[in-house]
């Protein structure tokens, strides 16, 4: 048994406890600062606070917004779609208006995904038409990119995404629908990944099968790919989940489902969620390390992050309950897991509640940060 002493240190604030466990051993500081709905933590400089609404629009105008971040956190933006028309603003991390635009999409078309380059400090955006658009500093569109021109345009299409701001790339993973028969569709999915230039590095294809996201370790190394068929004359559901490196080959292949997939900083480590159920996978030794699930009636995996500096990753689970019109996470749990699939130590974060899972570490300060409805919490890692 490791004997540890343990300070507490408290920040204007509402409560402080102990951690009981070996190792690590966290030191939690508490505060309420009169933020609200936080939600991203911007380096050494204080939490960004993102309202979910306007407050001086009345209830029956209020309109969630979608934020969008750059990788260093050192801009964000914020997407309003409201009566036919979509307006884009993007902000420094002290919040000051960096720039804005307004462009017309129709309220039944899925909206843009929009990103901060790294390399530019630009904003593009990636529809469900496969273009690319890359936006000027007052908000035109400078020049854009067409992909997969020799697909048919439906509206069950899908177009999935990721920016790799390390390496200034996107993967983008495209699900093809098109009719069989007069009761029957057919899918083919796509996979590419190219350059903010718009040269392709690779393109690789699933005929018969539905992509249904796609997730990259943050250097490029590794590639997931989660698909899915149904078999009729088996009459169920077949899941794949396909592990590529950075040139398009096939890796390894399980046979998982997820809806979620995290990578540590190097992408030799992943972990897959899916509702109740999570898996920690070693790339380089092709092996599930562990597999957990949870214990806590009604709680589902809702986000994990890799600290790297402390081999921990942790886990955060939640309860899913609906609030008014949106969809909310309560009674939050902290799962502190080794790079060894140990579960080292839990914490329940009472009084709690997430409108979006927020769990940062901020290496400088060597803090994990979890922002919730009513403020942001730290907690110092000592492992």
């Amino acid at each position: 048994m490791k004997y540890v002493l343990i300070i507490i240190s408290i920040l204007a604030v509402s409560s402080a406890y102990f951690l009981i466990a070996d190792s690590p051993v966290m030191i939690m500081q508490t505060q309420q600062s009169g933020y609200e709905n936080v939600y991203i933590w911007a380096g050494d400089k204080n939490p960004i606070a993102l309202p979910l609404s306007d407050a001086n629009k009345s209830e029956t105008e209020q309109l969630r917004p979608q934020y969008f971040f750059s990788e260093s956190r050192a801009f964000y933006g914020k997407v309003i779609h409201n009566n036919q028309k979509i307006k884009v603003s993007w902000y420094d991390a002290d919040n000051t208006l960096q720039g804005s635009f307004s462009e017309e999409w129709e309220s039944d078309i899925p909206l843009p995904r929009y990103y901060i380059s790294s390399n530019r400090n630009q904003i593009f955006s990636v529809d469900i038409y496969n273009r690319i658009r890359f936006f000027g500093a007052e908000g035109k569109p400078e020049y854009e990119i067409s992909l997969f021109t020799d697909m048919n345009h439906n509206t069950e299409n899908n177009t999935y995404c990721q920016y790799i701001g390390q390496q200034d790339l996107l993967l983008i993973g495209f699900k093809q629908v098109f009719p069989v028969s007069q009761i029957k569709q057919g899918y083919h999915s796509y996979v590419t990944l190219i350059d903010l230039e718009g040269n392709e590095l690779f393109s690789t294809g699933f005929p018969g099968w539905q992509i249904n996201g796609v997730s990259a370790a943050e250097n490029g190394a590794y590639i997931i790919i989660p698909l899915h068929k149904y078999e009729l004359e088996n009459n169920q559901f077949v899941f794949r989940t396909i592990i590529l490196d950075n040139k398009g080959e096939t890796i390894a292949e399980l046979p998982l489902q997820h809806n979620k997939a995290e990578f540590n900083s190097d992408g030799t480590l992943v972990s897959f969620f899916k509702n109740e159920q999570a898996w920690l996978y070693d790339i380089t030794k092709n092996k599930i390390v562990q597999d957990y699930s949870i214990k806590a009636a009604h709680n589902i995996f809702i986000s994990g992050l890799f600290i790297d500096e402390k081999n921990i990753f942790v886990l955060q689970e939640g309860e899913v309950y609906k609030e008014s019109s949106d969809w909310a996470f309560q009674n939050i749990t902290l799962n502190l897991i080794d790079f060894s699939g140990n579960l080292l130590q839990q914490q329940t974060l009472d009084d709690i509640t997430q409108f979006t899972p927020v769990l940062t570490y901020d290496r400088l300060t060597q803090q994990l940060f979890v922002g919730h409805r009513n403020g942001y919490l730290y907690y110092t890692i000592n492992h």
